[in-house]
């Protein structure tokens, strides 16, 4: 308990979710906070923020990241926040995070309300996780709505413009869409040509070298913005038949629209968007014949190609049919991760194990002809998170939240060992009772069932409860060399035949992204990695459940 409440040090957190909110909303927040610090007398020594980034997760959040790593450091007093929901909008990351601050001696105050107590922030973590979940609702009705009404639920798909409408009363009713003549010449070609024999890979090229703009490709998350690239790509052709993504299977160039194909769930240990397929039954289709560029034999021609390429490619194994495609895995930890820096497509093992554009190799028009033998390229990557990884700070960080989780730990198991041992107690006291009871019941038919009941319940949870675990030791003394091999081992733990392939799949998960750009020397290659360092820190130190470790090892999503 802090004494003095005078010249107490404050950090200030600011976030906002989305880029369509004002960017200057973040400034605004901090601006606030420093007011009610000075009200306080109290001195601001840090300020951290996270523009257009949702709250659901903290995966992703740098600057919570990096609040959470100076606040393990004892780096101020007090952290001020415009409300509970600027810290997140998960229940269980939001009450973990104020525990963790509280323990390091740290309170917590929004401007609007003053100093936060722990039932306070239970409450308002709730209601900030049900008002996500009510926002998400009411998006998907009033898609839903938009999608009844024939209006766009979002996006513009190739081959169409926007085609605002006039309501009587003069407003604009935006959503309404209209072929747009050229991109619908384009599209007509793509069904036609794939119809009778034609690949994309052949289709994009020859696009390309006419010079026909591709369509404008959303930017993802992390993902690499090349400016001014609209080139033709493979995926954007032939895209995937199940989520009826693609020129070939959007649905909407035959005179339908279609919703609802998928829903999309955040992964808690990624933070990254997994889209899942929905039933068919939920799924739903709107007739809308004036959008439609593709005649019906057109659409069917392509379906019958794409039968004939399915059938081709099952391969029969013990009386299973396989999908080829679905059958290959990531020849490298780094494959479909790297992106050309020149035209933003996907780099890959071209010429005999050796790292290049793959839009350069297949004649797309990208200018970057570099490749890289791939033990070189791999080396440099794992070099350079090697480097990063092995400093004192992060060392001394990671440390203290390894001892700091395994005693948290080691208290869980006591407490749902005790939960046992009364449940298991008690069920031992109302089996004496009916024993007791049948000495006496005229009728023992009913008493008999409950303690076969009891009886088989009392079984699975003596099998249950488990002998609670030695508290796990401390590793002050021993941390430091033992990290530093694991570390420098971290090459070895990707190329082990055991359990190689699984290292290289978290690991896969773990970076975002891998800038490959030309030199100006020739043969030069510079290399961009983009990923998620506390992630990769807690795998470099053999750690399966990546709590123990990341909380505030380093800042994520560290650029090298």
């Amino acid at each position: 308990m802090k004494t003095n409440r005078h010249n107490l040090r404050v950090a200030l957190y600011g976030r906002f979710s989305t880029s369509r909110q004002n960017a200057a909303s973040s400034a605004d927040q901090l601006r606030a906070g420093e007011k009610y610090a000075t009200q306080h007398g109290w001195t601001v020594v840090a300020r951290f923020t996270d523009d257009a980034i949702s709250g659901a997760y903290e995966h992703g959040r740098a600057g919570l990241q990096e609040l959470k790593q100076q606040a393990m450091l004892g780096q101020f007093d007090v952290v001020v926040v415009e409300s509970v929901d600027r810290l997140g909008r998960n229940v269980s990351e939001v009450t973990a995070l104020y525990r963790r601050l509280k323990f390091h001696g740290i309170e917590v105050h929004t401007y609007t309300s003053g100093k936060q107590t722990d039932l306070v922030i239970a409450i308002m973590s709730s209601v900030a996780e049900a008002q996500l979940e009510e926002i998400a609702h009411k998006t998907r009705r009033g898609a839903k709505a938009n999608i009844l009404k024939k209006r766009s639920a979002g996006g513009r798909a190739y081959g169409y413009v926007s085609d605002p409408k006039l309501t009587a009363d003069g407003k604009l009713d935006k959503g309404h869409q209209k072929i747009c003549p050229e991109e619908a010449e384009i599209v007509r070609r793509i069904f036609e040509e794939y119809a009778i024999g034609k690949s994309p890979i052949e289709i994009a090229r020859k696009l390309n070298l006419e010079g026909v703009p591709g369509p404008r490709r959303p930017r993802k998350k992390g993902e690499i913005q090349v400016p001014g690239c609209s080139q033709w790509q493979v995926i954007t052709i032939l895209g995937h038949a199940s989520r009826g993504t693609g020129i070939l299977h959007n649905e909407l160039y035959r005179g339908w629209r279609v919703w609802n194909q998928r829903m999309y769930l955040k992964n808690p240990d990624t933070g990254k968007r997994v889209a899942r397929q929905n039933p068919e039954e939920d799924i739903e289709r709107i007739e809308d014949q004036d959008l439609r560029i593709v005649t019906e034999e057109q659409w069917n021609a392509v379906r019958k190609r794409e039968a004939v390429i399915r059938a081709n490619m099952k391969k029969r194994a013990s009386g299973q049919e396989h999908n080829f495609r679905d059958a290959r895995r990531p020849t490298s930890f780094l494959s479909g991760i790297i992106k050309c820096a020149a035209c933003g497509g996907n780099v890959g093992l071209v010429l005999r194990d050796r790292w290049g554009c793959l839009g350069h190799h297949r004649g797309t028009n990208c200018t970057n002809n570099r490749t890289k033998r791939r033990d070189v390229v791999e080396q440099r990557i794992l070099s350079g998170l090697i480097d990063r990884l092995v400093t004192g700070e992060s060392i001394e960080i990671a440390l203290q939240a390894y001892n700091e989780e395994c005693q948290a730990l080691y208290a869980q198991w006591l407490r749902q060992s005790d939960a046992g041992r009364e449940k298991l107690a008690s069920i031992d006291a109302q089996i004496n009772n009916i024993m007791k009871a049948i000495e006496f019941a005229p009728d023992v038919s009913v008493l008999a069932s409950r303690l076969t009941e009891l009886s088989k319940e009392r079984k699975a949870l003596a099998e249950a409860i488990k002998p609670v675990p030695a508290p796990m030791p401390n590793l002050q003394h021993d941390f430091s060399a033992l990290f530093h091999e694991r570390v420098k081992n971290l090459g070895a733990v990707i190329g082990d035949p055991d359990h190689g392939r699984e290292a290289s799949d978290k690991l896969r998960s773990l970076i975002q992204a891998v800038e490959f750009r030309p030199g100006q020397a020739r043969g030069e290659v510079s290399l961009t990695l983009v990923g998620d360092m506390a992630g990769i820190l807690a795998l470099a130190a053999g750690n399966d459940n990546l709590e123990v470790m990341t909380e505030a090892v380093v800042c994520p999503r560290n650029q090298m």
